[in-house]
């Protein structure tokens, strides 16, 4: 009895200490990566700081516009996980879910958040170190995941509807070997641990989305044979890959075959879609529409491709004027593809076109020094005059759908 005691003693004790570790391993990161953020702020962001950071994510082998997208990934993928690994009380998920968080806020030292965004993304880390129920940390996860998409809009990749129609070719060339030629998981004779998934199950089906399909391609699968693809595929090729993967749940609809029609569907844009899990875009079935129908449908290329626009391309043109990788080419053509395209918004909404005029004229007159004003308060308010843009161009998709 007293051997047994003992033995749950330790086992309490050596719990307590794990958990303490890995919150203070989660703290002294936090501490770590607000203290770039205090500096830039303080200092103002010169091209030599933005220059080094660079060298830092290439040596890391990360590019340095690959951390936002990095970040959300990892965070999404500890809100799918970590309820699982409560569940089974698996000591080896439960601590590869406290290395996905170190990895997030590491990743965040890198990136123009807020102090808000940063403690709450601790917050999160504190929670899984101390092993908290599963509805604490998802409610946290999903909570952060709406800001960190409001902060960093123009760090996170933009869906390309240039190579849908590709999907099917890059699918059997890249995933059919692993994942079967139409999803239905790998042959018995592929033994790998954990098996990949099968992409028509009705459970791993509803929870899919492009968005969350071209994360996994583009960085991989911790713990799994699924290796990132984000240096041997083009972002077009991914995201390609990603409806394509989205689509195979949902019915041939969305693989191509004659199942399936847009019509009677609500309009989306291309983003829209590809944010969408399939749950959800179920749960938007008109009435008199089957949600595997307009599932099938809202998944196929010719409607993603569809929702594609120039108002996407002028978005594209923000983000690239604001991160600094456009420069005044990126004004240039926002310029000109809203002179092109203003007489179609004014006819039909001409309050809207003149939001865009404003928003417009705000993102020239924001511009100061090098690379879309990086420095101190310059830098605020050129990302501020963007995405006012950015958001009225969406507005723009919307009414014109």
């Amino acid at each position: 009895m007293e051997d047994t005691l003992g033995e749950e003693s330790v086992a309490v004790s050596f719990d307590r200490t794990v958990s303490f570790d890995r919150t203070v391993r989660i703290a002294l990161l936090v501490l770590i990566s607000v203290a770039p953020l205090t500096t830039a702020t303080a200092h103002g962001r010169g091209d030599g700081d933005e220059d080094e950071r660079e060298e830092r994510d290439e040596a890391a082998g990360l590019p340095a516009m690959d951390a936002a997208d990095r970040l959300v990934a990892r965070l999404r993928y500890v809100r799918s996980d970590y309820p699982e690994a409560m569940a089974e009380g698996d000591a080896r998920e439960l601590e590869e879910q406290v290395e996905l968080v170190e990895e997030a806020v590491a990743l965040a030292g890198r990136l123009p958040l807020t102090t808000g965004a940063r403690t709450a993304l601790g917050a999160i880390g504190s929670a899984v170190a101390r092993s908290a129920p599963a509805g604490e940390v998802t409610s946290a996860c999903d909570a952060l995941l709406v800001r960190l998409e409001a902060e960093l809009w123009a760090e996170l990749d933009a869906p390309d509807a240039t190579r849908l129609r590709d999907g099917a070719a890059l699918y059997a060339e890249t995933c059919a070997a692993c994942h079967g030629s139409r999803g239905e998981g790998p042959a018995g004779s592929l033994a790998l641990v954990p098996a990949p998934v099968a992409f028509v199950d009705a459970d791993v089906a509803a929870q899919l989305s492009p968005r969350r399909v071209y994360e996994a391609v583009t960085f991989g699968v911790p713990e799994t044979a699924m290796v990132a693809r984000g240096d041997t595929l083009t972002e077009a090729e991914r995201w390609s890959l990603a409806f394509y993967v989205a689509g195979l749940g949902a019915g041939d609809g969305a693989t191509g075959s004659a199942a399936g029609s847009a019509a009677g569907l609500p309009s989306r844009t291309l983003e829209d879609l590809a944010a969408a899990t399939n749950a959800a875009l179920a749960g938007e079935a008109p009435t008199g529409v089957s949600p595997t129908a307009a599932v099938a449908a809202w998944r196929g290329p010719e409607v993603a491709a569809a929702a594609a626009s120039p108002w996407l391309a002028m978005r594209a043109d923000t983000r690239a004027w604001v991160t600094g990788d456009g420069g005044d080419e990126a004004l240039t053509r926002l310029r000109d593809r809203w002179k092109a395209g203003r007489k179609q918004v004014a006819r039909t909404d001409r309050h809207l076109a003149k939001e865009v005029d404003a928003a417009l004229a705000g993102v020239a007159g924001a511009r100061g020094g090098e690379r879309g004003g990086e420095r101190g308060g310059e830098h605020e308010r050129a990302r501020d005059a963007a995405r006012a843009l950015e958001l009225s161009l969406g507005n723009v998709e919307r009414a014109l759908r």
